[in-house]
């Protein structure tokens, strides 16, 4: 007997078990136990209650929409799947961007970080890529520039951290396109830069035009132990009194084989490097321009709508270790409560936000991604017309 059959049976015996008298019961739940195989209890119980589908969407109700999880999802893809906590942040400055009905709108606005995380978990992609490393020693300045001190602790915008991120497709020989990042350790501002080359010219012209553009002054610059940063044209560079007219200013570097000493710019060069052009080689001089324009546009998405989380404390306990971490507030906000920065430069910076759409960014970024990828592949056709293969095997 079906499911459903045995609810309209056990339905249409209840009618006739609670008008019969005590005798008649008792043949009806023997009936019941002889067609149907329950247990007398259990027959006694369905009897006398009143016979109920099988229930569905046990529990509370849902407190958010259909609407509402959609267009969470649909942001969360937007914002380059931040997490939960820092989405929540960035929830209020997108959203005004966002042509959104009324109650999805102040859904999303009270969903809790924890809630979000457990509407996109269904929808969150799992991967892992290797990583290269390009990074050559430059051993003839190392006695000269210092050592960073991991105890100072930045207060203020100024303190740098540089890296560059090699395009090479897994193997480093010849020429290939290069990507220089430059990341401040107290808020989070980061600027990137595509070279060609990691030649000494190249990168210090790029070094030149990023800080011609950062909104504060270089007070401390550290690098890795690279030649493309230990070389004499950029410690020229950056010495007080310099080309700039430095007043102070500090030239470190990291220890070597310690790659954690510069980690706020080794997380940015995946979350701003290797996620937008992955691990492809580019060994083409033309896809530099075209890179710089993607990189403008993603520093912009990234630097004034992008919310970014600060370690406060990290303390062992027992084999664990306990992190604590500030509100995450994205780099442009930061900037703005930092008492260091000029008020001229503040007010650039809040005329330029009030200019900026994030939508609009992003799907300026991906047509530029479209139009470059689509110019790397026709490079790469001309290049193998003209160099053709030769699978000719010679006769003995």
């Amino acid at each position: 007997m079906s499911y459903s059959l045995k609810l309209e049976y056990l339905e249409l015996l209840r009618l006739q078990y609670v008008s019969s008298s005590k005798t008649r019961r008792s043949q009806i739940i023997d009936e019941v136990c002889r067609n149907t195989g329950m247990h007398r209890k259990s027959a006694i119980r369905c009897l006398r209650s009143k016979i109920k589908g099988r229930r569905v969407g046990s529990g509370r109700k849902k407190t958010y929409s259909p609407d509402a999880i959609y267009f969470l999802r649909k942001l969360w893809i937007k914002t380059d799947q931040m997490c939960s906590k820092k989405l929540k942040k960035a929830v209020p400055h997108w959203i005004d961007k966002m042509l959104l009905p009324v109650q999805p709108k102040e859904e999303l606005l009270k969903m809790s970080a924890s809630t979000m995380d457990r509407y996109l978990r269904p929808y969150r992609a799992q991967f892992r890529r290797k990583s290269n490393t390009g990074t050559r020693p430059g051993k003839l300045l190392k006695t000269i520039v210092p050592i960073k001190t991991l105890s100072n602790i930045p207060n203020r915008a100024g303190f740098i951290e540089a890296d560059t991120v090699a395009h090479c497709g897994g193997f480093l020989t010849g020429d290939f396109v290069w990507s220089l990042t430059f990341t401040d350790l107290f808020t989070g501002w980061t600027e990137n830069r595509a070279v060609w080359g990691k030649h000494a010219v190249n990168v210090h012209a790029a070094i030149e035009e990023i800080e011609n553009s950062i909104p504060f002054e270089i007070i401390e610059f550290n690098v890795d132990n690279g030649s493309e940063f230990l070389n004499h044209r950029l410690v020229e560079y950056f010495q007080p009194g310099g080309p700039r007219q430095r007043k102070r200013f500090a030239l470190t570097r990291s220890r070597s084989y310690h790659k954690n000493d510069n980690a706020h710019v080794e997380q940015k060069n995946w979350t701003h490097v290797r996620e937008i052009f992955g691990y492809e080689r580019f060994e083409f001089k033309e896809l530099v321009p075209i890179m710089n324009q993607i990189y403008q546009v993603q520093n912009m998405l990234t630097n004034f709508f992008h919310p970014q989380m600060k370690l406060k404390s990290k303390v062992r306990v027992g084999a664990k270790i306990k992190k604590k971490y500030d509100e995450p507030t994205t780099p442009y906000h930061r900037l703005l409560a930092d008492p260091s920065v000029s008020e001229e430069s503040k007010s650039k910076l809040k005329a330029q936000y009030e200019k900026l759409n994030p939508f609009e960014l992003v799907e300026i970024r991906e047509a530029l991604l479209t139009d470059f990828f689509k110019h790397k592949k026709q490079l790469q056709s001309n290049k193998e017309a003209a160099n053709p293969p030769s699978n000719v095997i010679p006769l003995r």
